[in-house]
Parts: C-alpha cells; sequence; structure tokens
C-alpha cells in the first residue's frame, strides 16, 4: 500500500512540474544548450509579471515558425522579488556580467535579453511591446552580430 501511495505521489508531482515548466511559454535551454550557444535568450520572468506572459508567448509563436539555431532560451526568476538570488542565478546561466549591466539596482521582469554567449555583450532586448516581426528581427540581429 505504502509503494502504491508514494508511486501516485511521485507522479502527482511530476504532472505537477510539467504543468509550471509549460507555463513558462517557451522549453529551457539545458546546460549543455547553454554552453555551446552563441547567443543566451535570458527572459527576466515572474509569475506575478503580466508582460512575462506577452513575451513568452510572443517568443514562443516566433520559435515555433523560425529556425533560430545558436540561441539558447532560459530565464532568471524575480518571482520572490529576492535581488541577490537573482543576480547569483545569472551567474549560474552564464550572463552574469551583462545582467548586472542591464538591471543594476533595479530589476525590471518582463524582458529577454539576447547576450552574446563569449563577450557578455547586450546584443538586444525584447519586451512585451513588440511584435512577432519585431522579435524575430531581434533574433535574426543577434545571430549576426560577430562574435
Amino acid at each position: 500500500m505504502h509503494r502504491f501511495l508514494f508511486a501516485l505521489l511521485a507522479l502527482g508531482l511530476v504532472a505537477c512540474s510539467s504543468e509550471v515548466a509549460s507555463e513558462t511559454g517557451y522549453q529551457i535551454a539545458t546546460a549543455e544548450e547553454l554552453r555551446e550557444a552563441r547567443i543566451i535568450a535570458v527572459m527576466s520572468h515572474a509569475d506575478w509579471c503580466p508582460s512575462c506572459k506577452v513575451v513568452e508567448m510572443t517568443v514562443e509563436k516566433v520559435r515555433a515558425s523560425a529556425k533560430l539555431d545558436g540561441i539558447a532560451f532560459t530565464q532568471i526568476d524575480y518571482t520572490s522579488k529576492d535581488s541577490a538570488a537573482f543576480f547569483i542565478d545569472g551567474e549560474a546561466l552564464g550572463v552574469g556580467e551583462a545582467i548586472r549591466d542591464r538591471f543594476g539596482e533595479e530589476i525590471f521582469t518582463g524582458r529577454m535579453l539576447l547576450v552574446d554567449a563569449k563577450t557578455q555583450a547586450i546584443l538586444g532586448e525584447i519586451d512585451k511591446e513588440m511584435a512577432g516581426t519585431q522579435v524575430l528581427q531581434a533574433f535574426r540581429d543577434a545571430l549576426a552580430h560577430p562574435s
């Protein structure tokens, strides 16, 4: 009986975690994909941020319709409004310098930064005001940038 309950609990946790992951609007890059990427598209995300949902939905539509090889998509979670954790997560993703340069003391959510993986230069920024064609152009411009 205990094994059965444990199995049900484990299935429930997996179902919940996949549901939460799908709410971000896109697949998050693996550590290997981040290491191999030319561009890291990093979303400044918070669960309570309506702009995040707009940006993530637009980005997902663009990703579904365009070939964006060389870009790894990830996010840094600011739901708890913990600035120190936000910057630590940026370091762990390999974009700490770019995150500090862009946000400094004031962290904004609902933004996706396009960061050169080698130089940490910010090559573009996507926000909720941008249409899909503008988002696609921002991705293409970042990919065209010489590293």
